[in-house]
């Protein structure tokens, strides 16, 4: 196909970090797919009083955005209102809206001809690997963490044993206030319980590091392993330099946080060996790799 400059993808990335790869990744798939460029809008981003998330991807951003801004501004005051009904894709004169709202399943795109339309505007979730697999590992590339001035984590990494050391990642949306179950609820003790139970078995003398965006001190889920490590709020480090870290590990308990599903999907293509417990109370259903296992 040859490629056109006026024709392109435009991604409306929402959410945190973890949202955003799976937001990008796709946008860029589909940009290599169908051989036109892509670009991305922080239109969402800026309306979204509620959670004031914030722009996290290290890309260049949309500079000639007027336009775009408008157009999804205007569908989504529509899509409020109702004017328009909720489905997962809309036609607008030479524009084509692909949207995953709904976030509960992976949804094949295919069968649409790209080629028909100027603009492509990506808008939701797209919580599943299978989004970006045709071109997996190029884009993986573009998005890894690298290391940084990990000093804040310098205590932790001078003693790190990645063959003992489990990585358990606790999400309690404390941002979300009464609509956590938006976003699948918080998980439950047992499913901690079973988790650390199970590699107490597989693995002599395990030490796990306990990650949250809470005080856990102050906010105790679980009974925590004699000679835990705890990394909460409390330590003050950046996005990047604890994904970083969290990529380090080989064993990991997920909770339902796009976050520390990255953290173990990066972990998981830098080494041949690994285990990754999942929890299942992600929205998506399709977001939990087959060869990844689950304790509910």
């Amino acid at each position: 196909m040859k490629n056109d400059n006026d024709r392109r993808v435009v991604c409306i990335p929402s959410g945190g970090l973890g949202n955003q790869y799976f937001q990008y990744l796709y946008a860029k798939n589909v940009s290599l797919v169908n051989n036109i460029s892509v670009k991305f809008n922080e239109t969402l981003i800026n309306l979204d009083f509620k959670y004031k998330t914030k722009f996290f991807l290290r890309i260049n951003k949309n500079k000639d955005k007027f336009f775009d801004s408008l157009f999804i501004s205007i569908f989504l005051i529509f899509k409020k209102f109702k004017i328009i009904k909720i489905k997962n894709q809309y036609q607008f004169f030479n524009n084509l809206i692909i949207c995953d709202f709904e976030n509960k399943k992976f949804k094949n795109f295919e069968n649409i001809k790209i080629d028909e339309f100027k603009r492509i505007y990506l808008l939701g979730y797209f919580q599943s690997e299978d989004y970006f697999i045709e071109n997996k590992t190029k884009l993986i590339e573009h998005i890894k963490p690298i290391e940084e001035d990990n000093r804040l984590f310098q205590q932790y990494i001078d003693n790190f044993n990645p063959e003992k050391a489990v990585f358990v990642g606790l999400r309690f949306y404390e941002e979300a206030g009464d609509h956590k179950n938006n976003f699948g609820g918080i998980e439950n003790e047992v499913f901690y319980h079973n988790c650390i139970n199970n590699f107490k078995k597989k693995i002599k003398d395990p030490k796990f590091y306990f990650f949250s965006t809470i005080d856990l001190k102050k906010n105790k889920l679980i009974n925590y392993p004699e000679n835990s490590v705890i990394i909460d709020r409390n330590v003050n480090a950046n996005t990047f330099e604890t994904l970083y870290f969290i990529s380090m590990f080989k064993n990991f308990i997920v909770s339902n946080s796009t976050f520390y599903w990255w953290g173990a999907y990066f972990a998981e293509m830098k080494y041949k060996e690994i285990k990754i417990i999942s929890s299942k109370n992600f929205i998506n259903k399709d977001i939990i790799p087959k060869r990844w296992m689950n304790f509910n």
